[in-house]
């Protein structure tokens, strides 16, 4: 009731159906290339260190094997993903623990959704780091997650799922 009050009619409120989400992504994302396909058992493309999305997990945790919904989810996280990363940054440069940790929280989930669970580790690790202040080293980890964050895109492009 408060949600719609608040004009947000398309809020999805977890936990998320896949079908929901399926439906509400299209509305708002434009389009992906035609024809952009993958198959959960379709090989993995090499990449350093574990692979950067867990396939097999996202389609568990979206309830739904659906390979348009799994390359509408993960084109959408490509896409809006940096944007979790900005608050991090701003709450670095403010040396501020709590907004650090908050951001890093947020962040966090966001990877998990994905099924980027390299990447939600490297801000699960900056989300408990940040009341000790170690600013230089909190930076670094950011870092990390950035360079994470790329393996993630590139893996995305590379299988197709939100690729040219």
């Amino acid at each position: 009731m408060r949600i719609s009050a608040a004009g947000m009619y398309d809020a999805l409120i977890k936990p998320v159906k896949a079908a929901l989400l399926a439906k509400i992504i299209p509305i708002w994302r434009p389009r992906g290339p035609e024809g952009a396909a993958f198959k959960l058992d379709d090989p993995v493309p090499e990449t350093d260190g574990p692979v950067p999305i867990d396939l097999a997990l996202l389609s568990e945790i979206m309830g739904d094997d659906d390979e348009a919904a799994l390359y509408q989810m993960l084109a959408l996280f490509v896409d809006l993903f940096p944007e979790e990363l900005a608050p991090l940054d701003a709450a670095i440069a403010n040396e501020s623990p709590k907004a650090t940790r908050d951001a890093a929280h947020a962040a966090k989930s966001s990877a998990l959704y994905a099924a980027a669970s390299t990447l939600s580790a490297i801000l699960a690790d900056i989300e408990r780091v940040a009341p000790s202040r170690d600013w230089a080293g909190l930076t670094e980890k950011v870092a990390a997650a950035r360079s994470e964050f790329e393996r993630v895109v590139i893996f995305v492009n590379t299988t197709g799922v939100g690729g040219d």
